[in-house]
């Protein structure tokens, strides 16, 4: 078994990461203006439960 990385420029070589960062951008960071740092990651937090 070996690791083979994806090319650089093709997303939709690796389609779980890109469906994962659509579904995360889309609900949480297109839904709320954060403060800081500590909120994004407690939003996160409560997100992924």
């Amino acid at each position: 078994m070996a690791i083979q990385y994806i090319q650089p420029g093709k997303p939709n070589q690796n389609a779980y990461v890109e469906l994962f960062n659509r579904t995360f951008r889309n609900d949480m960071l297109k839904l709320y203006l954060f403060i800081d740092i500590e909120e994004v990651s407690e939003r996160t937090y409560r997100w992924m439960i």
